[in-house]
């Protein structure tokens, strides 16, 4: 078919595609190609599991309907932005979820950060909105408190990361970032252009929303690991619940810790 797979069939046939070409085919293609596939995870999950997850995820998307542009873009942008910009570090990695887990359990991509000296990965799993409503925002960010509530982490099925040899599920702290849609379709026309191109004002917006980016990572880093240890506080009595938040603080601060140096 080439070119990219015909732009990788208008990005899954019109889902949440942007309207600037440019970034389509510079921007978006590229990290919509990194996306996992379910077909390909058929040594972890059996054929009937990854057909029954394929009808679900039809399913889901025909009761949500697929994200609008705004949407969409707004991960890419957060994407681009973490990975080619160097926002919050040069050290993060950036790697796309599959559809599946993306709609499935909330979670649009992963950040890692790689700790050298223990040979250890860590992950966080970001979730994307360009909604400004606060309902919408209040309740993104509630879900996390109610998944740890219950002694869960976030959840992905359809993960690979061959340099830390995981295939399959994995757990892992996440956040929920917004950015403003109108800020969102500036970003297009912005990284589109090369550093050198891009006029004092644009890189003026791109540096605003870098640090508009970073301060919300960190502010709710921190507002969860508040909460972790709250709930630390009134769990003296299930050990087990104990020893969860324990270990969901430790990650999570971890997280903060690498991103604070």
């Amino acid at each position: 078919m080439a070119y990219e797979d015909k732009l990788l069939r208008r990005i899954d046939q019109e889902r949440g595609v942007s309207n600037n070409p440019l970034f389509v085919d510079k921007i978006q293609t590229h990290w919509e190609k990194l996306r996992p596939q379910l077909k390909d995870f058929g040594d972890v999950y059996s054929r009937k599991e990854i057909e029954t997850d394929g009808k679900q995820l039809n399913e889901l998307k025909k009761k949500f309907e697929f994200k609008g542009e705004t949407a969409i873009i707004g991960e890419v942008v957060i994407m681009e932005g973490v990975y080619e910009e160097q926002w919050l570090s040069k050290e993060v990695e950036v790697m796309p979820t599959s559809e599946y887990d993306d709609v499935k359990h909330g979670i649009d991509f992963v950040m890692r950060f790689e700790d050298e000296e223990e040979k250890k990965f860590m992950y966080l799993g970001v979730d994307v909105t360009t909604s400004l409503n606060p309902v919408v925002i209040e309740n993104k960010r509630q879900d996390i408190f109610n998944f740890l509530s219950r002694g869960e982490l976030g959840k992905l099925k359809y993960f690979e990361d061959p340099k830390a040899g995981i295939k399959g599920e994995l757990r892992l702290p996440r956040i929920a970032l917004v950015i403003d849609p109108e800020q969102t379709l500036r970003m297009e026309e912005i990284m589109v252009k090369k550093s050198r191109e891009r006029s004092p004002i644009e890189k003026k917006i791109l540096s605003e929303i870098k640090e508009k980016i970073e301060e919300q990572v960190i502010a709710q880093l921190e507002n969860i690991i508040a909460n972790i240890e709250n709930k630390l506080l009134f769990a003296a009595h299930n050990p087990e619940k104990v020893k969860a938040y324990k270990e969901f603080l430790e990650k999570y601060q971890e997280i903060l810790n690498k991103l604070k140096k």
